[in-house]
């Protein structure tokens, strides 16, 4: 296995580093770096893959096989690396694409998982420090709302998380 992804944190005062990046953001609220904005697209699987062996020891493969053995409802989900960190780990997904920030959750109905208020205020800094139209965040809020099959329009109704 050969990986080419960064495994290091980014929190609080030392989230600046991260601007211009896309990446993943554990439960805990903290920022892993992917890949230089825009240019994620194969890379959040290569990260997830990477994450979970080193950082958990977990054969990402075998796990998500176990899983829908005793989960066959997790089968309509299309399958990636990256979703089973978003679903079955509760990571977010930060990444930019189509000219805006895009936010993918966990979705509860999988695992249990919901976005967390740490990894909602990493969003909040990431949205301020890249420069993002706050109203991307609505987009946060699609599985803890019951919205995940609703289409967003980015307007002035964002003002609560909840």
């Amino acid at each position: 296995m050969s990986y080419s992804v960064r495994l290091v944190p980014y929190r609080g005062e030392t989230l600046i580093k991260a601007k211009d990046h896309d990446g993943m953001i554990s439960p805990e609220g903290e920022f892993y770096i992917v890949a230089e904005r825009g240019d994620m697209d194969w890379m959040h699987d290569s990260f997830a893959e990477g994450y979970l062996y080193f950082r958990k020891h977990i054969n990402v493969e075998k796990y998500y096989q176990e899983y829908l053995e005793s989960h066959p409802q997790f089968a309509r989900i299309r399958f990636s690396y990256k979703d089973v960190l978003i679903h079955l780990f509760g990571f977010v997904n930060y990444e930019y694409r189509n000219e805006v920030a895009e936010i993918d959750v966990p979705n509860s109905k999988y695992a249990g998982h919901r976005i967390t208020d740490e990894q909602f205020y990493t969003l909040q800094n990431l949205v301020k420090i890249n420069r993002d139209k706050e109203d991307v965040l609505m987009q946060a809020l699609r599985y803890d709302n019951g919205m995940e099959d609703m289409e967003f329009s980015y307007g002035k109704t964002y003002q609560k998380r909840r």
